[in-house]
């Protein structure tokens, strides 16, 4: 992120009046492109960002029907997984099953558990991935991203 505010700040800077025609157009030229509009929008308001070991959590339905983007403005993590409860942390935290399983885009990735799949993941309240694994270890991932029990 620093090197394209950097990068952003110098092009804004630049000068010479040939320097700012060679911007203007190949700026122009490049933002023309799709995929090159796509990435620069998703750069610049921080939804592009993935973490390494943090991919951005897709927008799936939840089990009661809203998206997963609509729990998290609670401010709180989401806990995606069938059957699982975890009374110590009822107030820090949101428990639901998936409803829907997300299409891959490419960027996005959350795990969809099923009931057959065993699986479950935590999702910061910024929408990122904190923990996906099995859900017998969703005890420890909560004790490790949301601190001791209460």
């Amino acid at each position: 992120m620093l090197r394209s505010s950097g990068a952003l700040i110098r092009l804004a800077m630049i000068r010479s009046a040939g320097g700012r025609l060679a911007r203007n157009t190949a700026g122009s030229a490049l933002m023309s492109l799709p995929p090159v509009m796509h990435r620069a929008a998703g750069i610049l308001s921080g939804v592009g960002i993935d973490y390494p070991d943090a991919p951005r959590a897709a927008d799936v339905t939840l089990g009661d029907g809203t998206r997963l983007y609509e729990a998290l403005r609670s401010g709180r993590h989401v806990l995606i997984a069938e059957n699982q409860t975890l009374p110590a942390y009822e107030g820090r935290l949101r428990i639901t099953p998936p409803k829907t399983r997300p299409a891959h885009d490419g960027r996005s990735r959350i795990a969809a558990p099923g009931t057959s799949s065993g699986q479950a993941a935590l999702i910061r309240p910024d929408g990122y991935v904190a923990w996906q694994g099995p859900a017998a270890d969703t005890p420890a991932a909560a004790r490790r991203f949301l601190g001791p029990a209460s």
